[in-house]
């Protein structure tokens, strides 16, 4: 290739970027803004700039991240002297409105050439509230991608899926204002900042990323263009001179303040910030310092960050940020969302919890009910029943729907690491504790939920700093001397008899009294066996699956006990599915299945047969199984004190404690399930029948 030699008052920039597109989208860029004095701007990926075998002459290198993971560390071999910005593109503000009308709740898909940009994109729509769809990021190679029928993508429609139907095409991400200052910067053409066409094409974004930093050091040399660059200063900034004049504020700072617009410029500026002590903040004029201060302004809480200009050893003033507090807070829970962006959002709602049975209906319509409180949940329920499901879903019909959803499982991680886990630590609290020190789950769920799964697991150390922070909503993390406040819901789940575990003080009493302000009981599957078949034809259309059963293989699933509930119900669908069978015949169940269904049915029917044969129920006995059975028949619950009112009413004398024996008893012989805390007892389909058989008799 021959080389092209320029005039020395000519520039030259290489784009290199995997994606030509893209890279004809900055240059076009460029040169909208830069016009007559745009330099030659030649685009290439990176394999085609290194296949030419020499490099040219140029004045700047505008690399993309994807191009310098694809060619690794290029410095090398770009000659010294030549400045190298790295692209930072972001969508415009009216992307992020258009995604905002979205139906809240839409699962999408976003489509991406990679995984890193896909998550990219996905934490830049977060970064800007834009939480009213579900996004899961899909690129070329992506392993399991999920069946979901919407997709977003920047630019990138050809890589969607062929399943999807509905795509919502983003279109390509622009160079970030700030990119396009730091190449005018670069150039030696500062003076393209005081342009109509750089104003208005900055317009068009965000500009909260362009910080203090950028102004301060270029403000020497970029006086004319001041008011540009300060109004893209993230808050109400002003600068205070020398002279303790103010020489620049911009609209922020104005609206904050509430003040009027006309003659700012030249004030003393403790007409406009009376609560900043000049003398104070530039007592030393050697050295850059900055200060945090919290101060209250025509009844607003404000935050000021303080900082001394300090260029070439001279003392220039004071830089005065200014946010009101409750901004401050919002910025946090972003930057909160984006560090938990990736597997710690509430994934499930009510549509997708299946169940037609009266007892799971009554179950969603009571947790609706709590979801629209921010008091704490229990959700009690054997292991497989679906609780944190059922958390999720609560959280995303919550008022705090649009905020972190993050959940632990409290059995699954060491006692010593659960407390660090939940309350964060500070720097060099413990051997091989981070050095930065790190946040705990209850300040990543700021203002959202916290689901901790299996509570009954936690120690009783733990249950003191639990207890607290649901009495004070505040935490101290571990080494640490100050108090955060912070503002949780808390969903708790147990598999556990947590009445017992109290008696046996393995729980804290007033723990169990502060999480048990609302409870949900999720009942066992083997309690809603009409609900089988729904969740079979449910889990099937998830997993994409149209098999039929036979009624002799549905007749035996319905026997079966389920002891792992829904999830072990799920691990047959699956199991089936496998098979890649139109129809299950019994030669294509498990050997386990079959025989656990026959042994279930005979310990049933020889549990019914001996109860009534060898045994005849005393009076307590039969007063506790016909007050369940009436609590059947008029749709509710019943627990021990509800049956010692009664027992009481009707002249029997019958203690708490001995009902509980009763109950358990009863239970042991397959006719009642004993519910936890206040779930209340019911009478199972065994139970159920055995009473009517009993009635019948009586008739």
């Amino acid at each position: 290739m021959k080389q092209t030699f320029y005039s020395a008052g000519e520039k030259r920039i290489v784009i290199l970027t995997m994606n030509p597109l893209a890279g004809n989208l900055y240059k076009e860029t460029l040169e909208g803004i830069l016009g007559k004095s745009c330099p030659d701007i030649m685009v290439h990926t990176p394999s085609s700039y290194l296949e030419q075998g020499h490099i040219p002459k140029v004045d700047l290198y505008l690399i993309s991240t994807s191009a310098i993971e694809y060619t690794g560390d290029m410095t090398w071999q770009v000659p010294l002297g030549v400045p190298v910005v790295d692209i930072s593109a972001v969508f415009e503000r009216e992307t992020f409105e258009r995604v905002a009308k979205i139906p809240r709740g839409t699962k999408c898909l976003f489509v991406n050439s990679n995984e890193p940009l896909a998550l990219e994109c996905i934490v830049e729509l977060h970064k800007h509230s834009v939480y009213n769809v579900q996004l899961t990021p899909m690129y070329p190679g992506c392993h399991d991608c999920p069946h979901i029928d919407v997709a977003l993508t920047a630019g990138e429609a050809h890589l969607t899926p062929p399943h999807v139907k509905t795509v919502y095409d983003l279109g390509h991400r622009k160079l970030s204002p700030a990119t396009v200052i730091e190449v005018l910067f670069a150039l030696g053409m500062e003076h393209i900042v005081e342009t109509d066409s750089f104003r208005e094409y900055a317009q068009r974004f965000d500009l909260s990323g362009l910080n203090d930093d950028m102004l301060l050091n270029k403000s020497r040399r970029l006086q004319a263009g001041i008011d540009i660059l300060i109004e893209a200063t993230e808050g109400g900034a002003i600068g205070i001179n020398d002279e303790e004049r103010i020489f620049c504020i911009n609209r922020k700072a104005i609206k904050i303040l509430e003040l009027k617009e006309e003659r700012l410029i030249g004030r003393y500026y403790r007409e406009i910030l009376p609560f900043v002590d000049f003398e104070e903040y530039s007592s030393d004029k050697t050295n850059v310092q900055t200060f945090q201060r919290l101060f209250q302004h025509n009844g607003i809480d404000l935050t000021a960050t303080i900082k001394t200009i300090i260029y070439k050893g001279k003392f220039l003033g004071l830089f005065v940020n200014i946010q009101r507090f409750i901004d401050v807070e919002n910025k946090q829970h972003d930057a909160r969302s984006c560090l938990m962006s990736k597997g710690n959002t509430a994934k499930y709602t009510f549509d997708d919890i299946a169940g037609e049975s009266e007892i799971m209906q009554e179950t969603c319509r009571m947790a609706k009910r709590m979801a629209k409180t921010n008091a704490t949940i229990l959700i009690s329920g054997e292991s497989g029943t679906g609780k944190e499901l059922l958390a999720s879903a609560i959280h995303n019909v919550s008022n705090r729907a649009n905020y972190p959803y993050v959940a632990i499982n409290c059995a699954a991680i060491p006692e010593n690491l659960l407390e660090s886990e939940l309350f964060g630590y500070e720097e060099g609290a413990f051997t091989g504790a981070s050095k930065k020190g790190k946040l705990g789950l209850f300040e990543h769920a700021h203002r959202g939920t916290l689901f901790l799964d299996e509570i009954e697991d936690m120690s009783p150390a733990l249950q003191v700093k639990l207890l607290r922070v649901l009495q004070e909503k505040e935490v101290m993390r571990v080494g640490g001397n100050k108090l955060i406040n912070v503002d949780v819901r808390i969903i708790a789940a147990t598999n556990a008899d947590i009445d017992m575990m109290v008696e046996q003080r393995l729980m804290r009493k007033d723990l169990y009294y502060r999480l048990n302000t609302m409870q949900l009981n999720l009942p066992p599957l083997r309690e809603r066996r009409e609900d089988i078949p729904v969740l079979i034809r449910h889990m099937q259309k998830k997993m994409g699956c149209s098999y039929t059963i036979s009624p002799a293989v549905m007749e035996c699933i319905m026997k079966h006990q389920w002891d792992g509930n829904v999830r072990e119900l799920h691990n047959y669908v699956e199991y089936f599915q496998c098979l890649e069978k139109d129809r299950i015949e019994m030669q294509d169940l498990p050997a386990r299945l079959i025989s656990l269904s026959e042994r279930y049915s005979k310990s049933e029917n020889s549990a019914v047969k001996n109860k009534e044969s060898k045994e005849e129920l005393s009076m307590e006995e039969e007063f506790v199984i016909m007050s369940l059975y009436h609590s059947y028949l008029n749709n509710r619950l019943i627990g021990r004190r509800t049956i010692c009112e009664e027992a009481k009413a009707s002249s029997i004398i019958i203690t708490e404690q001995e009902i509980r024996k009763i109950l358990k008893k009863l239970e042991n012989i397959g006719l009642v399930k004993v519910g936890s805390g206040r779930a209340g007892s019911r009478l199972t389909p065994v139970g159920l029948s055995f009473v009517e058989r009993r009635i019948n008799n009586e008739m």
